[in-house]
């Protein structure tokens, strides 16, 4: 009886990038917005718009949205220490400019959003039969959404191999994810031997 090998891609194949890192800190004191949007140029502050303020650091990607209770919300990070070094950034400020009695946030990973390719054509209906939690209505979006359970990511999946992974709070869990997907991808039997390059 002869038995057949499938291959594993290494993840580095996959070409994996992180687009966005939504990170959160807590300075756990009340902080008054109104009085910290005096203190800088870029900060948008409109509270019956918007219960936050939004500061913008200089020559960064990232945004800055700090509450009255005191969190501090960072998004369009490309990575989690990015993320960190901005709203600890933001915290040192602030104590520059007379808020000392701040305490040192605890930054965690609320959501990373990551691009990948696994460089192999899949067939969508098919694996939307084959694979639970998944939905596929290509008349209303081109891509299948796929909820996995361990770790808890949703992948939206591309007939041309291309995927996005959000959701996982660190590279690891983003990681397993994709291991773990392209091994069901496997199993399943629904990639198409088609180069796409």
């Amino acid at each position: 009886m002869t038995q057949i090998v499938k291959t594993i891609m290494p993840i580095e194949s996959f070409g994996t990038k992180i687009v966005n890192v939504v990170a959160m800190g807590d300075v756990n004191k009340p902080l008054d917005l109104g009085y910290i949007s005096r203190l800088f140029k870029k900060v948008a502050y409109r509270p019956k718009r918007f219960p936050g303020l939004i500061f913008k650091p200089k020559n960064s990607e990232v945004s800055i949205m700090a509450f009255n209770s005191g969190k501090i919300v960072c998004s369009g990070a490309r990575s989690v220490r990015q993320a960190k070094i901005a709203i600890t950034g933001f915290v040192d400020k602030l104590r520059t400019n007379g808020l000392d009695f701040l305490d040192n946030p605890n930054v965690q990973a609320q959501n990373i959003v990551a691009h990948s390719d696994f460089k192999r054509a899949i067939d969508l209906e098919n694996l939307a039969e084959l694979l639970e939690k998944s939905i596929y209505e290509p008349e209303q979006f081109p891509g299948l959404i796929y909820v996995m359970s361990e770790p808890k990511v949703t992948f939206l999946i591309f007939t041309n191999g291309k995927l996005v992974c959000t959701g996982a709070r660190n590279e690891d869990a983003i990681n397993k994810a994709l291991i773990t997907l392209y091994q069901r991808l496997e199993a399943c039997d629904v990639f198409f031997e088609k180069n796409l390059n």
